[in-house]
């Protein structure tokens, strides 16, 4: 006889919660979640900060240190309700996409509190609506950069940044790209466990903060101090997608260019001991694009700007 294979969970309770145990919904409404669900995903110290919220029976445990994929595995398995505990509002960079993605035919009961980023700006002094927002949580160093630089280069110039870090790129690493791309924000700022005692916000020129070690999950913030007054109207980028090789402020010579180049050299490059040299090589769009073509090729990209050296190293 066929094993019956479990339902998912008809309903995902996503309860933001804070460092200091604050959450979204009300004691009654999160003891009632704790009684009606199978499990409960959170980290051992969002675990032990709902336990002196709430002193109900608590369902079985799942730590997120397990990994996201092993959650998912876990929660798929759950024939009642799932509880879910998760940092801030988990609708914004957090676990609702994950959980949404994996569990489209279930209800999501999402109870945000604020933002880290809303917080980080709320220690700045400031408002944030013109702030770009890039997350480098579990995203790799090619896709990191590239946003950076997409919002550092014109046409989207925004008014303030702020970076969710990673340990794989920490606020000293960040503050390295930052400094290497020439960022003009008047301020910087890394800010730690907000929300909590340890709570931590330092305030710095950013070789300085290259310069530094800091807690990996923290937000970078770069702020300008001569903005206009004026509500934004919206904090939508202007990006145009799609290119053949990732570069910055248009610096690549065109398809059409690199064209007419390379047929002038490629009869002088055809030889097995041919050698080209890409003098202020940008994106590497001309030289890349003749290897492809002549694979023999000995070829050397010259390029003294270290932001576009990181991008030829990716293309």
């Amino acid at each position: 006889m066929a094993r019956k294979l479990s339902p998912v969970p008809s309903r995902i309770f996503i309860i933001g919660i804070d460092g200091e145990g604050r959450t979204g919904g009300d004691i009654e409404d999160l003891a009632n979640m704790v009684k009606t669900s199978e499990l409960l995903v959170g980290s051992p110290r969002q675990i032990s900060l709902l336990k002196n919220r709430v002193p109900e029976e608590f369902p079985r445990i799942v730590d997120w240190a397990m990994g996201a994929a092993r959650v998912v595995k876990e929660i798929s398995n759950a024939d009642r309700n799932v509880l879910v505990l998760a940092s801030g509002d988990p609708g914004y960079f957090g676990v609702v996409r994950l959980l949404k993605r994996n569990f489209p035919a279930a209800r999501l009961d999402v109870r945000p509190l604020a933002t880290s980023v809303s917080l980080a700006f709320a220690k700045a002094e400031t408002n944030w609506e013109d702030a770009a927002v890039i997350s480098a949580h579990g995203r790799s160093y090619d896709k990191v950069i590239t946003e950076l630089l997409r919002a550092l280069d014109p046409p989207f110039t925004p008014n303030k940044l702020a970076v969710l870090c990673s340990p794989e790129h920490p606020p000293q690493v960040i503050a390295q790209l930052l400094f290497e791309a020439r960022a003009k924000f008047d301020r910087y700022l890394v800010c730690s466990d907000l929300g909590s005692d340890a709570e931590n916000v330092i305030e710095a020129p950013l070789d300085t903060i290259c310069e530094l070690e800091f807690d990996p999950f923290s937000i970078l913030l770069g702020i300008k101090n001569d903005v206009a007054s004026e509500a934004s109207l919206s904090n939508l980028p202007n990006h145009k997608g799609g290119a053949e090789f990732l570069h910055r402020r248009n610096m690549i010579t065109k398809p059409e260019a690199r064209g007419v180049i390379l047929s002038k050299l490629s009869p002088h490059l055809s030889a097995n001991s041919a050698c080209l040299w890409d003098l202020g090589a940008g994106s590497g769009s001309v030289g890349l694009t003749a290897i492809q073509h002549l694979p023999q090729l000995r070829l050397f990209l010259v390029e003294s700007d270290p932001i576009q050296l990181r991008l030829l190293r990716i293309n």
